[in-house]
This record gives structure tokens, sequence and C-alpha cells, in this order.
């Protein structure tokens, strides 16, 4: 896997930034993603508004007339694990995600090996006892959580390397529509 961070950024998908002495692979900017049709409508049919669920979306890395494009033409649902163990601070699956270690280290170990780069993803839910206020709850639940922040400044480990990739989030209003909020 390591290996293949060092291909991406001689291929000039990635850049290297040195934070407080340690070497640190980020996308090279400007970039785009852009997602299958197929992925968004399996993205709709997997999301529960009643609790959290999260993933990673494949992301491969092109070169299209000189502009780098992320085509995301996979997807992987992780189990949230959230339950796993008592916990007393009031998260549980319908307020928080926390991806099974396992499942997530193998996904990511399948995706490197297939040329692609993870976007680790998870939604809001958005039902709430409140008819009313759960038609506009979605527009509430696209800001990032400092949870969201707090995670999404956290880089992979991947052998000696950091990389620090975009984080998604994904919400819906079944209420409302069948359409879906995704933001990278």
């Amino acid at each position: 896997m390591e290996q293949k961070l060092i291909e991406y950024k001689n291929a000039g998908f990635l850049v290297t930034k040195t934070i407080d002495g340690s070497e640190l692979l980020y996308l090279t900017t400007p970039c785009r993603f852009r997602i299958n049709e197929n992925i968004v409508t399996d993205l709709k049919s997997n999301y529960k508004s009643d609790q959290e669920i999260g993933g990673v979306l494949w992301a491969k890395p092109t070169n299209r007339d000189g502009e780098i494009i992320h085509i995301i033409d996979k997807v992987s649902y992780i189990r949230n694990a959230i339950e796993d163990n008592p916990r007393n601070d009031g998260r549980n699956i319908s307020n928080a995600y926390l991806p099974d270690k396992n499942q997530l280290n193998q996904t990511l170990s399948d995706l490197f090996l297939q040329g692609y780069l993870p976007v680790k993803f998870h939604t809001h839910p958005v039902k709430g006892t409140n008819f009313l206020h759960s038609l506009t709850y979605p527009n509430l639940m696209t800001e990032t959580s400092k949870q969201d922040q707090q995670e999404s400044s956290l880089p992979l480990i991947i052998g000696s390397k950091k990389l620090l990739m975009p984080r998604g989030l994904i919400v819906g209003n079944d209420i409302s529509s069948n359409d879906i909020f995704i933001g990278v």
C-alpha cells in the first residue's frame, strides 16, 4: 500500500507537506470528484434516516486533458461498531458512527491494491419526532460537527506514510424527497 502512495505522488495525484517534522501526503489541487450514477443510486437505497451508516467511497485517480478527476465508481459499507462496547456518553447508532476496524482495514487494503484512494464517509440521520422540523432538518445536518472536523484532520497511517484525504458526508430526508446531499 505504501508503494501505491509513492506511485500516486510520482503521477502527480498526491503532494507532500511537512508539518511538525512529519511528512503528510494529500491530494494535488485543483481536482474534482465525479460520483458515478450507479453509486449515487446505491447510496440512496442504503441511506437510513434513523441511524448513522458509513464506509468508503473508492476514488480512482485519473488525469483527463490535464485535469485531475477522482472517479468514484465503487462503495464499501463498513459496519457501525459504535454499540459494540457499553457507552456512557450518549452516543449510539442513531447519532454516531464508528467504523469496524477490521472491516475498514481489509477494505483499505483491497482498495489500494486495486489502484484507488479512499474517501471515508458517514451519514447524518434526519428522522425526528417533529414532522415539520424534519422537513428542514437536512439543511442543519449538512454542517460538519466538531467530531467530524476532528476526524477529518486525522491522516491514515500507511506503513511509514501519512495520507490525509477528504471525508464524505451524506444527508437525506425521505419525508420530503428521495434525494441525498453528498458533500466531500
